[in-house]
């Protein structure tokens, strides 16, 4: 995240299962006995592993901004979702890269805001940075 740099692909494949893996490892090592797991955005996919994993080792979920099962997307964004998944092809991954603008991203950041010029622009300047590595842009 932010400018940190990624490992590579062979030594942690940018999926769910892997990002878990990875996060309940740090858990494990820093944190005994019960924890509550703060469940947001891109995290609850990750959180939601590691507690079906260890659920003896959960006191609480802490839930915010993420969908739990597919019945709670719009079905207009799911069909986006639904024609790009499974096998990667060229022509999927032009269309995929219309998602990873500054400006598309800028849009879902001040969408819906009531002061859009009062946001701080670290956000959608911080995936720009990410956007500019070829390498982030490649899909599994």
């Amino acid at each position: 995240m932010g400018y940190s740099k990624a490992p590579a692909r062979t030594v942690v494949r940018p999926t769910f299962d892997d990002v878990a893996m990875v996060i309940d490892t740090y858990i494990a090592q820093r944190a005994s006995g019960p924890r509550i797991l703060y469940l947001h955005d891109i995290g609850g996919p990750i959180g939601l592993r590691i507690a079906t994993a260890h659920p003896e080792q959960i006191a609480g979920l802490i839930w915010q901004n993420f969908t739990i099962s597919v019945e709670g997307w719009s079905p207009e964004r799911l069909k986006v979702f639904e024609r790009l998944g499974g096998p990667e092809t060229s022509e999927k991954l032009v269309e995929t890269e219309q998602f990873a603008t500054v400006d598309c991203d800028r849009h879902l950041h001040q969408t819906g805001v009531r002061q859009p010029d009062a946001l701080i622009p670290d956000n959608w300047e911080i995936d720009a940075y990410a956007f500019s590595i070829a390498a982030n842009r490649v899909f599994l």
